[in-house]
């Protein structure tokens, strides 16, 4: 379901904000099964797929769906539909899920960090599936996505429907051409408000000129980019201001920057590369803020044993005061 924000909001008085949740393509085409084998349908009643329609989600591990944080932010039970581009598909797999992660720092009021987690109770073994499913890869921060062509795909509206038609909504999954664009471009009318580090922009034109979206019921799908042949998700369809609007970009959820986040989730065995013990901490400053102690003091030290000039409590106040030297200067390089 994406989410459509229609922010009639203001600072100087009581801000108010409407969020639309709702489960669209628009411009698009219908996409078959093998076109793209990660996409899922979360569904709310596994004998009812298609009327039961929730949002969409993309495999990214044997165990594990991919979708928007609001999808999951409910206590109802949800099912995974997979294998199939139709809901009505009588032969389509569908899994019973488990638990449901929604990012920790997820606002459901400005939808930031608008990604969540939902694990299968049963892996998928894409060896058997054949080119029904597949895995797709999740996008790291170093993935240069600028300029590259994406696609998005989901079960939502077509098309801008009237209030209380029933069939605007297709069961089968349709999918457009989009490319990522500045959330607050000069030609852009969302506020910066409104958008965080945690978002990022798509849209399209069809060959007629036409705005080409994701909208309502396309939440949870993923914006992905082939690689060489690799899918990669990029972002996550999260909200918009309406369908294919001027000024108003889809948002999606951006993968790249929760990539550690979703990593940790599905594989907490992980280990992480080169650890570094609490102790090693003070080890690895950079030469130059280690403090040494005070080159006079040894000088001092020396002179004192050999020649005995100085007396004994000169000796243990100089070394006293050389090493409130070196604390002094060694608490003052640790706050740099």
């Amino acid at each position: 379901m994406k989410a459509w924000l229609f922010l009639l909001a203001s600072f100087s008085s009581s801000a108010a904000l409407c969020a639309e949740i709702t489960p669209k393509i628009i411009g698009g085409k219908v996409t078959g099964d093998a076109d793209a084998p990660w996409q899922v349908a979360i569904v709310k009643n596994l004998q009812t797929p298609y009327q039961s329609y929730h949002c969409s989600g993309i495999l990214i591990h044997q165990n594990w769906i991919l979708t928007a944080a609001h999808c999951a932010n409910t206590t109802n039970p949800l099912y995974v539909l997979l294998g199939t581009n139709d809901l009505l598909n009588a032969h389509a797999k569908i899994i019973t899920t488990g638990q449901k992660i929604t990012h920790p720092h997820f606002n459901a009021q400005t939808l930031d960090y608008d990604l969540a987690l939902i694990q299968l109770d049963d892996s998928i073994n894409t060896l058997n599936c054949g080119s029904d499913c597949a895995v797709a890869t999740i996008a790291k921060p170093s993935d240069n996505v600028l300029g590259q062509d994406l696609v998005v795909s989901g079960w939502g509206k077509t098309s801008l429907c009237q209030a209380g038609v029933d069939n605007c909504l297709p069961s089968t999954l349709h999918s457009v051409s989009l490319s990522l664009k500045e959330c607050l471009s000069t030609d852009s009318f969302y506020l910066p408000y409104q958008i965080t580090k945690q978002m990022i922009c798509a849209s399209g034109r069809g060959e007629s000129g036409v705005i080409t979206d994701s909208c309502e019921g396309d939440s949870g799908g993923g914006l992905i980019w082939m690689n060489n042949g690799t899918p990669i998700v990029v972002g996550i369809t999260s909200w918009g201001s309406g369908c294919g609007r001027e000024g108003y970009a889809g948002v999606y959820a951006d993968v790249a920057s929760m990539s550690d986040w979703i990593q940790k989730t599905i594989t907490p065995d992980s280990v992480v590369a080169n650890p570094v013990a609490p102790e090693q901490f003070e080890l690895t400053q950079p030469a130059e803020l280690i403090p040494s102690a005070p080159q006079n003091l040894s000088t001092s030290h020396a002179n004192t044993t050999q020649g005995g000039s100085i007396s004994m409590i000169s000796l243990i106040l100089l070394v006293l005061l050389g090493g409130l030297s070196v604390w002094f200067k060694a608490k003052k390089s640790r706050s740099v």
